[in-house]
């Protein structure tokens, strides 16, 4: 990604076997309190099926004072998969390829206080009792709800808890909420950077129990677009 003043660059380009894809990614200061970071991608692969994918996603931060910010993000995409017949058919068959597409915005304010005063878990009161939540989104090529060791994971992915509060995963499909009061959270997926012809599958939300001191693992998996 490519940032400064204003700034963005072709982030990746990418060819391999029948599948073309590219993403376009920057960010900078649009004031002095201003920044935006956004990225634009597309990929298509052609085969027994052919499927397309454009997913666009752009965020707007601004630090209102030293402790309060706000960002703003939005975030579309669209997926098609459409099953190519060997032959042509003698009856016209009306083209009910599956398109599927997913738009939202997000409004998120943050406030920062690190001078002497007691921590506030999220979704909690000051000084409560606080675990943590970690896991990975992975892409689950062989469909069985699992992570395998080969499975890799799904990058720059938006993750909720409860709704509210947003994390991103890492280059390894890594996510991570370190301060969260203990009791039942609810974890969903925003399908804002997935790569073609990935979806979030199965159930969207996903319950986790966290406990004082303690880390609850929760993986979630990714499958492909049938």
């Amino acid at each position: 990604m490519v940032h400064g003043d204003g700034a963005f660059g072709i982030g990746e380009v990418h060819v391999d076997d029948g599948a073309l894809g590219f993403k376009l990614a920057g960010g900078g200061d649009l004031l002095r309190n201003l920044s935006w970071d956004g990225s634009i991608s597309s990929n298509a692969s052609n085969g027994a099926s052919t499927t397309r994918g454009a997913y666009a996603n752009i965020g707007v931060t601004a630090r209102l004072s030293s402790h309060w910010s706000m960002t703003a993000s939005y975030f579309d995409n669209r997926n098609e998969n459409r099953n190519l017949l060997p032959i042509a058919p003698l009856i016209p068959v009306p083209d009910t390829s599956p398109v599927t597409r997913s738009r939202a915005v997000f409004l998120s304010v943050r406030y920062e206080e690190r001078a002497g005063t007691l921590s506030v878990p999220l979704g909690g009161a000051p000084g409560g009792g606080a675990g943590s939540i970690t896991g990975v989104l992975f892409l689950d090529a062989n469909d069985n709800g699992m992570r395998d060791a080969s499975e890799q994971g799904a990058p720059n992915v938006t993750v909720l808890l409860d709704g509210r509060f947003t994390t991103r995963t890492d280059s390894q499909g890594r996510y991570e909420f370190p301060l969260v009061s203990s009791g039942p959270h609810v974890v969903s997926v925003v399908p804002d950077n997935l790569p073609l012809p990935w979806v979030v599958g199965g159930n969207a939300q996903r319950v986790v129990t966290v406990r004082t001191r303690e880390t609850a693992t929760l993986d979630v998996e990714i499958t492909r677009l049938k």
